[in-house]
């Protein structure tokens, strides 16, 4: 969750980009008022909203945002802000033991607002032009504390103290060359504005809940779409092992993985947790070898990987450090065990593909031999 009270600020400074929030604002708007820290700001309530609650101190709220300078200019755009914690006021331990406050500039105006209301915020450029130079200098003080340290801290080699404190010196004297400097976008004496959309609210305890919900809802259309995926594409699965001959010795898994054990093995079984180092050829059902371990095969397919050691692939099993369909057939085999693994696109690489290898939702052969497990 998004917690820093320069969260806009520091966007609004270093950010261009954008679209244009349409009509937004169509609605009567409330008498406008004035927060605390200077900030005009005017509510158009969404008047389907019959929903009296607002937000309130620790509530999670999600929005868009588009912020403009004086002349109209989009400075940056956000359809959905997430995870924005409101805070009024609260106490920070500080490294050097001291307590900050922090005040959140935009509670006020948050805690104003409905379920789908909008608002137009009108804020001195000199504002954000000071909250700017209490940044800069906030990391002036912390270099500079640091050079002290490194000087007082005879561990240290000489040459490398003098290298890193010229550094140091370095970095803040262009800091407080940036703190002058004069901004185009943000010139004194003028206004930004800040057109918000207040989408949702709830406490941190059922937004996490909700979080989790739509979290698990998308895991699920996720592997529903993978499904299907799979069983388009075992058609031409089985039609590739019926042509190729190997569809009598061909096992299937219920994900879909399908497997042909061409030499058992003699050793340990495979199992998760365990590193494992591997042999292999990995190869498109047209046939084009896309990669390999052993030399022999890269020469034979005409493979350009120059600078390569061939040599077997170790990872940890199960670990999600290789394609799902990999982590599910290497545990099927044995220490000295020899596989042909036909792997549909949701257990390989799916959608996005591979490079310019392998193309999105290609199924793949791929040829292993288990060599070491650990």
């Amino acid at each position: 969750m998004k917690k820093s009270t320069l969260l806009f600020t520091l966007i609004a400074i270093f950010v261009s980009s954008g679209l244009f929030i349409s009509n937004a604002y169509a609605q009567k708007p409330l008498p406008a008022k004035t927060t605390k820290q200077g900030l005009e700001f005017t509510i158009y309530p969404n008047t389907k909203n019959t929903d009296p609650s607002r937000p309130k101190q620790g509530d999670i709220v999600t929005f868009s945002v588009e912020v403009r300078n004086f002349k109209d200019s989009i400075l940056q755009k956000n359809q959905n802000v997430d995870a924005y914690k409101l805070q009024k006021y609260a106490k920070v331990s500080t490294p050097n033991g001291k307590n900050d406050s922090i005040q959140d500039k935009f509670f006020e105006i948050f805690a104003s607002l409905g379920k789908g209301d909008s608002a137009v915020v009108k804020e001195p450029t000199n504002n954000l032009l000071k909250e700017q130079e209490e940044f800069i200098n906030k990391k002036i003080n912390e270099m500079q504390a640091q050079m002290a340290n490194i000087i007082n801290d005879k561990t240290i080699p000489d040459s490398s103290r003098t290298q890193y404190i010229a550094y140091l010196q370095d970095n803040i004297k262009k800091m407080d060359l940036e703190k002058n400097k004069p901004n185009p976008m943000l010139p004194k004496d003028k206004h930004i504005f800040y057109y918000f959309k207040m989408k949702s609210f709830a406490d941190e305890v059922s937004f996490n809940k909700d979080a989790e919900r739509r979290k698990s809802e998308l895991e699920k259309q996720k592997k529903e779409l993978q499904m299907v995926q799979i069983k388009k594409e075992e058609t031409e699965i089985t039609q590739y092992l019926t042509k190729n001959n190997l569809l009598k010795n061909a096992k299937k898994t219920p994900s879909g993985l399908y497997y042909i054990i061409t030499q058992e093995g003699k050793g340990e079984q495979a199992t998760a947790g365990k590193e494992v180092a591997v042999n292999y050829k990995g190869e498109l059902l047209n046939g084009k070898v896309f990669d390999t371990s052993i030399e022999t095969e890269a020469k034979k397919a005409n493979l350009n990987q120059g600078g390569r050691t061939y040599e077997p692939i170790k990872f940890n099993l199960g670990a999600g450090m290789v394609i799902k369909g990999w982590d599910e057939g290497i545990a099927l085999l044995k220490k000295g065990g020899k596989a042909t693994l036909i792997i549909p696109s949701p257990l390989a690489y799916g959608e996005r593909g591979a490079g310019g290898d392998i193309p999105a939702n290609s199924v793949l052969r791929f040829d292993v031999e288990l060599v070491e497990i650990k």
